[in-house]
């Protein structure tokens, strides 16, 4: 008997969605802003609360509080996966 070798999706859009397969199961380690269960408001919140806390005075300071808040976010990610 020969079996049929496996060749994955064949379209763009079944492409698109077997690549995302692994990060969007529980997203623990999706480099995506947002993933299923997260909200783009909640990021957002984040975001304000620190820059209201710390209100940057530079260019350079406030990239470094948008970077806390990815990585906040990220962990927080993390840790519900």
């Amino acid at each position: 008997m020969k079996l049929h070798p496996q060749t994955g999706p064949v379209t763009a859009a079944g492409k698109q969605i077997s690549s995302s397969n692994t990060t969007t199961t529980h997203g623990g380690t999706s480099e995506k802003l947002i993933v299923a269960g997260e909200c783009r408001e909640d990021f957002d919140a984040l975001l304000h609360d620190l820059l209201e806390e710390y209100a940057p005075a530079t260019v350079q300071a406030r990239n470094l509080i948008e970077d806390a808040a990815l990585a906040r976010w990220f962990v927080w990610r993390k840790q519900r996966a």
